[in-house]
């Protein structure tokens, strides 16, 4: 089944691995900004010739972009995405076999693109932006400032967290972790 949500969030992760702009997305497909931003929320999907096009400009298939690969048996054994002739999006596969093809901090800032969408502004940004995430023993760790704001994300922000996690590395049941480490926070 296809997944808007999904779909716009993979669009939006492909975007920013390629170190664009959604306005400079949208003048390499021939479409407005105002398009890319509704296929990166969910709201609408790109049609067929402009999945192609970003397949293209991407290095990856259309079914990856559409979320539709899945780690059969016999890709049990594949060569990792960076070996092969294009990039393809990862499949859903195990957290550790995943996160040795990906980049941490563009999962995390597909995550937080999908957070800032569904709390307020200053919400977001006392709780969220500062945060930075880490793989570390088969979990994702959030890291936080003190132990106030770790205990207030456990408690408000875990779930969506985890969603959005989900979401942007296409795995389920993402194991999840907080820590506080103040010395290794964005300012």
């Amino acid at each position: 089944m296809i997944d808007a949500q999904r779909i716009g969030a993979v669009i939006a992760l492909l975007r920013k691995q390629h170190k664009m702009t959604q306005t400079q997305l949208a003048s390499e497909l021939k479409v407005t900004h105002q398009a890319v931003s509704k296929w990166e929320r969910g709201l609408s999907l790109p049609d067929l010739e402009l999945l192609a096009s970003m397949s293209k400009l991407f290095q990856v298939r259309v079914d990856d972009l559409l979320g539709l690969t899945g780690a059969s048996e016999d890709e049990k054994g594949a060569v990792p995405p960076e070996q092969t002739e294009t990039n393809h999006f990862p499949a859903p596969v195990e957290v550790a076999e995943h996160m040795a093809y990906v980049d941490i901090d563009q999962i995390w800032e597909g995550a937080c693109d999908i957070i800032k969408r569904q709390i307020s502004k200053p919400s977001y940004d006392t709780w969220i932006r500062n945060l930075r995430a880490l793989f570390e023993n088969g979990s994702i760790v959030i890291v936080s400032a003190n132990r106030f704001q770790n205990e207030w994300l456990k408690t408000r922000y875990s779930k969506m967290i985890r969603i959005a996690l989900e979401q942007v590395t296409e795995m389920n049941e993402v194991k999840l972790d907080f820590n506080i480490r103040p010395e290794l926070l964005r300012r």
